[in-house]
């Protein structure tokens, strides 16, 4: 609602919103099974490391806001920083777990009589772990 009234240029009018069919039926004819499969089995994986992270996040925030009540800004900074080292130790190594480790994460999820699932799975798994350095 605020933008509605607040940042007019920012509200969406029903003639900008373009459905594309053309670009629907592309996705649908490289979309196979096994990927449908592999996605789902990914985002299993992806909630347990995205979860982590955002709880870490959170629980810094909480500390933050208790510090700036007190107005205690030098421990604001100590806080945002040990926030910072957590969020990084723990996305590299989980990056580096699943690297090692992807293969066997998806043959965990989804057997190892789905062969072609489980490959398409390690190829998406390897790439999101790229961004699990970068949470929410």
């Amino acid at each position: 609602m605020y933008i509605r009234f607040k940042i007019p240029f920012l509200k969406f009018k029903l003639i900008e919103c373009v459905f594309d069919w053309d670009l629907l039926c592309i996705i649908l004819g490289y979309t196979s099974v096994a990927a449908i499969a592999a996605f789902n089995a990914v985002t299993r994986i992806d909630d347990f490391v995205i979860i982590v992270q955002q709880n870490i996040g959170r629980g810094i925030t909480g500390f933050m806001a208790q510090n700036k009540g007190k107005g205690n800004f030098i421990s604001i900074r100590k806080v945002f920083l040990v926030g910072v080292k957590l969020e990084v130790i723990y996305s590299l190594v989980l990056m580096g777990l699943i690297f090692v480790f992807a293969e066997e994460l998806m043959i965990l999820f989804m057997g190892r009589g789905e062969l072609q699932v489980v490959e398409a799975g390690v190829q998406y798994l390897i790439l999101m772990a790229f961004l699990y350095y970068f949470p929410d």
